[in-house]
């Protein structure tokens, strides 16, 4: 998940991890919104929301193992 960020170190960062032309990361980082990321995976990289659980840590810590135990 690579979140908004617009320091120009941070932004270098993220030309070398997408896997996109420089212009569009100059563009499209910085213009995330609130609860807006992006989400890179196997070279595919999607725009996506985020919002706050209501799940507690306990009951996220639980879902992730059983989760981990499917794959």
């Amino acid at each position: 998940m690579l979140h908004k960020v617009v320091h120009p170190a941070d932004l270098k960062v993220y030309k070398e991890i997408l896997p996109w032309k420089p212009k569009e990361v100059d563009s499209v980082v910085p213009s995330l919104e609130v609860g807006e990321a992006l989400f890179y995976k196997e070279g595919k990289t999607e725009k996506v929301k985020i919002r706050q659980s209501t799940y507690n840590t306990l009951q996220f810590s639980q879902f992730r193992e059983d989760a981990t135990n499917m794959i």
